[in-house]
Protein backbone atom coordinates (compact mmCIF):
# COMPACT_ATOMS: atom_id res chain seq x y z
CA UNK A 1 0.00 0.00 0.00
CA UNK A 2 1.89 3.34 -0.90
CA UNK A 3 0.79 6.14 1.28
CA UNK A 4 1.74 10.01 -0.16
CA UNK A 5 2.96 12.15 2.66
CA UNK A 6 3.62 16.38 2.69
CA UNK A 7 3.62 18.96 5.05
CA UNK A 8 3.92 22.45 5.12
CA UNK A 9 2.27 24.02 2.44
CA UNK A 10 2.05 27.20 3.96
CA UNK A 11 -0.54 28.78 1.41
CA UNK A 12 1.53 28.36 -1.94
CA UNK A 13 -1.50 27.35 -4.12
CA UNK A 14 0.78 26.61 -7.19
CA UNK A 15 3.05 24.62 -5.46
CA UNK A 16 0.35 22.63 -4.01
CA UNK A 17 -1.43 22.03 -7.20
CA UNK A 18 2.07 20.71 -8.94
CA UNK A 19 2.41 18.47 -5.99
CA UNK A 20 -1.12 16.98 -6.29
CA UNK A 21 -0.37 16.69 -10.11
CA UNK A 22 2.88 14.18 -9.85
CA UNK A 23 0.64 12.43 -6.81
CA UNK A 24 -1.98 11.67 -9.20
CA UNK A 25 -0.27 8.80 -11.07
CA UNK A 26 1.49 7.40 -8.19
CA UNK A 27 -2.20 5.79 -6.77
CA UNK A 28 -1.03 6.32 -3.40
CA UNK A 29 -4.17 5.38 -1.33
CA UNK A 30 -4.54 8.00 1.10
CA UNK A 31 -2.62 11.23 1.72
CA UNK A 32 -1.14 12.20 5.09
CA UNK A 33 -0.45 16.37 5.70
CA UNK A 34 2.10 16.75 8.92
CA UNK A 35 0.49 20.82 8.75
CA UNK A 36 0.77 24.50 8.43
CA UNK A 37 -1.62 24.23 5.41
CA UNK A 38 -1.40 27.98 6.13
CA UNK A 39 0.76 30.93 7.04
CA UNK A 40 3.15 33.03 5.06
CA UNK A 41 1.44 31.79 1.54
CA UNK A 42 -1.23 34.55 -0.16
CA UNK A 43 -3.45 31.43 -0.98
CA UNK A 44 -4.64 30.08 2.76
CA UNK A 45 -8.15 29.53 1.85
CA UNK A 46 -7.42 27.74 -1.59
CA UNK A 47 -5.38 25.48 -0.66
CA UNK A 48 -7.41 24.40 2.94
CA UNK A 49 -10.22 23.74 0.01
CA UNK A 50 -7.64 21.96 -1.71
CA UNK A 51 -6.51 19.99 1.13
CA UNK A 52 -10.11 19.00 2.12
CA UNK A 53 -11.17 17.93 -1.34
CA UNK A 54 -8.92 15.12 -1.48
CA UNK A 55 -9.59 14.25 1.82
CA UNK A 56 -6.30 14.33 3.46
CA UNK A 57 -5.72 13.15 6.87
CA UNK A 58 -4.25 16.05 8.72
CA UNK A 59 -2.50 16.89 11.95
CA UNK A 60 -2.08 20.62 13.05
CA UNK A 61 0.59 22.81 12.35
CA UNK A 62 1.81 26.01 14.82
CA UNK A 63 0.28 28.51 12.26
CA UNK A 64 -2.72 26.46 11.80
CA UNK A 65 -2.99 26.43 15.75
CA UNK A 66 -2.71 30.24 15.51
CA UNK A 67 -5.68 30.47 13.60
CA UNK A 68 -8.18 29.87 16.40
CA UNK A 69 -5.35 30.39 19.20
CA UNK A 70 -5.46 34.13 19.05
CA UNK A 71 -2.64 35.45 20.66
CA UNK A 72 -0.07 32.99 20.28
CA UNK A 73 1.90 34.81 17.47
CA UNK A 74 2.77 37.53 19.91
CA UNK A 75 5.88 35.31 20.37
CA UNK A 76 6.71 35.63 16.71
CA UNK A 77 8.69 38.46 14.28
CA UNK A 78 6.67 41.05 13.51
CA UNK A 79 6.02 40.21 9.77
CA UNK A 80 5.21 36.66 10.52
CA UNK A 81 2.73 38.18 13.42
CA UNK A 82 1.32 40.32 10.58
CA UNK A 83 0.89 37.67 8.47
CA UNK A 84 -1.22 35.61 10.75
CA UNK A 85 -3.37 38.39 11.12
CA UNK A 86 -4.28 38.43 7.79
CA UNK A 87 -4.42 34.83 7.02
CA UNK A 88 -7.34 34.82 9.40
CA UNK A 89 -9.10 37.34 7.75
CA UNK A 90 -8.81 35.70 4.43
CA UNK A 91 -10.12 32.32 6.13
CA UNK A 92 -13.94 31.77 6.95
CA UNK A 93 -14.70 30.98 10.44
CA UNK A 94 -15.78 27.53 10.06
CA UNK A 95 -12.26 27.15 7.52
CA UNK A 96 -10.28 28.35 11.31
CA UNK A 97 -12.13 26.43 13.33
CA UNK A 98 -11.24 23.43 11.25
CA UNK A 99 -7.46 24.02 11.19
CA UNK A 100 -7.59 24.95 14.70
CA UNK A 101 -9.49 21.62 15.70
CA UNK A 102 -7.04 19.43 13.40
CA UNK A 103 -5.49 16.50 15.83
CA UNK A 104 -1.34 16.65 17.41
CA UNK A 105 -0.84 13.88 15.93
CA UNK A 106 -2.20 11.23 13.26
CA UNK A 107 -1.90 7.98 12.76
CA UNK A 108 -2.52 5.65 9.76
CA UNK A 109 -1.82 1.76 8.41
CA UNK A 110 0.52 0.90 11.60
CA UNK A 111 2.69 4.80 11.21
CA UNK A 112 1.98 7.69 12.55
CA UNK A 113 2.42 12.12 11.84
CA UNK A 114 2.81 15.18 13.81
CA UNK A 115 4.12 18.65 12.78
CA UNK A 116 7.10 19.26 14.70
CA UNK A 117 7.91 16.44 17.23
CA UNK A 118 6.02 14.38 19.68
CA UNK A 119 7.56 15.92 22.60
CA UNK A 120 4.93 17.51 24.42
CA UNK A 121 6.74 20.09 26.15
CA UNK A 122 8.09 22.80 24.37
CA UNK A 123 5.41 23.03 22.07
CA UNK A 124 6.27 22.94 18.28
CA UNK A 125 9.86 21.66 19.58
CA UNK A 126 12.46 21.21 15.99
CA UNK A 127 14.27 18.35 15.44
CA UNK A 128 17.22 19.35 13.79
CA UNK A 129 19.84 17.29 15.89
CA UNK A 130 20.39 14.30 17.75
CA UNK A 131 19.10 15.21 21.13
CA UNK A 132 15.90 16.09 19.05
CA UNK A 133 15.94 13.49 17.49
CA UNK A 134 16.01 11.49 20.52
CA UNK A 135 13.20 12.96 22.26
CA UNK A 136 10.83 12.56 19.48
CA UNK A 137 11.84 8.65 19.57
CA UNK A 138 10.77 8.94 22.90
CA UNK A 139 7.43 9.78 22.55
CA UNK A 140 6.48 8.29 19.44
CA UNK A 141 4.42 5.40 19.71
CA UNK A 142 4.98 3.35 16.16
CA UNK A 143 8.57 2.58 14.43
CA UNK A 144 8.08 5.24 11.93
CA UNK A 145 6.89 8.89 12.02
CA UNK A 146 7.14 11.07 9.93
CA UNK A 147 6.98 14.97 11.00
CA UNK A 148 7.85 18.45 9.09
CA UNK A 149 8.21 21.97 10.70
CA UNK A 150 11.83 22.45 10.38
CA UNK A 151 11.07 22.92 5.92
CA UNK A 152 14.04 20.40 5.35
CA UNK A 153 14.04 16.93 5.24
CA UNK A 154 16.24 13.98 7.03
CA UNK A 155 15.80 10.67 8.21
CA UNK A 156 16.75 10.10 11.56
CA UNK A 157 17.34 6.44 12.35
CA UNK A 158 18.15 4.43 15.66
CA UNK A 159 18.76 0.87 16.46
CA UNK A 160 18.86 -0.26 19.78
CA UNK A 161 22.65 -0.72 21.60
CA UNK A 162 23.52 2.27 19.08
CA UNK A 163 23.97 5.74 18.36
CA UNK A 164 21.09 7.35 16.50
CA UNK A 165 22.13 8.68 13.45
CA UNK A 166 20.81 11.51 10.94
CA UNK A 167 21.07 11.67 7.21
CA UNK A 168 20.08 12.81 4.16
CA UNK A 169 16.62 11.70 3.10
CA UNK A 170 16.92 9.43 0.15
CA UNK A 171 15.25 6.65 -1.82
CA UNK A 172 15.68 3.74 0.44
CA UNK A 173 14.21 1.07 2.74
CA UNK A 174 13.69 1.51 6.03
CA UNK A 175 15.63 -0.99 7.84
CA UNK A 176 13.21 -2.94 10.02
CA UNK A 177 15.36 -3.27 13.41
CA UNK A 178 15.18 0.65 13.42
CA UNK A 179 13.01 3.37 14.84
CA UNK A 180 12.29 5.78 12.30
CA UNK A 181 11.93 9.95 11.82
CA UNK A 182 10.81 11.40 7.91
CA UNK A 183 11.24 14.59 7.96
CA UNK A 184 9.57 15.45 4.68
CA UNK A 185 10.41 18.41 3.57
CA UNK A 186 8.00 21.50 2.59
CA UNK A 187 5.61 21.65 -0.27
CA UNK A 188 4.87 25.43 0.23
CA UNK A 189 8.30 26.86 1.42
CA UNK A 190 11.58 24.31 1.23
CA UNK A 191 14.55 25.49 3.08
CA UNK A 192 17.21 23.06 2.13
CA UNK A 193 18.67 25.06 -0.94
CA UNK A 194 16.24 23.66 -3.56
CA UNK A 195 13.19 25.68 -4.89
CA UNK A 196 11.25 22.37 -5.86
CA UNK A 197 8.40 21.59 -3.76
CA UNK A 198 8.99 18.41 -1.70
CA UNK A 199 6.68 15.56 -0.53
CA UNK A 200 7.73 12.04 0.06
CA UNK A 201 5.58 8.28 -0.69
CA UNK A 202 6.21 4.97 1.39
CA UNK A 203 5.37 1.68 0.50
CA UNK A 204 4.01 -0.01 3.72
CA UNK A 205 4.49 -3.41 2.51
CA UNK A 206 8.07 -3.13 1.44
CA UNK A 207 9.12 0.24 3.64
CA UNK A 208 10.39 1.96 0.91
CA UNK A 209 10.64 5.28 1.03
CA UNK A 210 10.69 7.27 -2.26
CA UNK A 211 11.29 11.21 -1.87
CA UNK A 212 10.12 13.43 -4.53
CA UNK A 213 10.91 16.86 -5.84
CA UNK A 214 8.33 18.67 -8.01
CA UNK A 215 8.91 22.19 -10.00
CA UNK A 216 6.24 24.84 -9.83
CA UNK A 217 5.37 28.31 -10.83
CA UNK A 218 7.65 30.21 -8.56
CA UNK A 219 7.05 33.48 -9.95
CA UNK A 220 3.03 33.27 -9.96
CA UNK A 221 3.16 32.37 -6.05
CA UNK A 222 5.89 35.58 -5.48
CA UNK A 223 3.10 37.41 -7.28
CA UNK A 224 0.16 36.81 -5.27
CA UNK A 225 2.44 36.82 -2.33
CA UNK A 226 3.42 40.37 -3.80
CA UNK A 227 -0.08 41.27 -4.38
CA UNK A 228 -1.60 40.45 -1.33
CA UNK A 229 0.69 42.95 0.29
CA UNK A 230 2.75 40.00 2.55
CA UNK A 231 6.12 40.74 3.23
CA UNK A 232 8.68 40.80 -0.09
CA UNK A 233 11.06 38.27 2.23
CA UNK A 234 8.16 35.78 2.16
CA UNK A 235 8.26 36.07 -1.97
CA UNK A 236 11.78 36.51 -2.24
CA UNK A 237 12.98 33.14 -0.07
CA UNK A 238 10.86 30.91 -2.52
CA UNK A 239 13.46 31.02 -5.91
CA UNK A 240 16.18 30.20 -3.43
CA UNK A 241 14.88 27.63 -1.29
CA UNK A 242 15.71 29.25 2.07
Amino acid sequence: MKIGILSDIHGNLAALQAVLAAIEPLHCVKLLCCGDIVGYGASPKECVELVRRHGMLCARGNHDDMMTNIGREGILREEVQDAIQWTRQQLSPEDREWLGGLPRVIAYAGIEATHASHVLRPEWHYVMDIPGLMGNLLFQTTPISFIGHTHVPFLGLHQRGHRPRMIMLRDLGLPRNHRCVINVGSVGQPRDRRPEAAFVTFETRDREIAVHRVPYDIADSQRRIREAGLPDAFARRLADGR
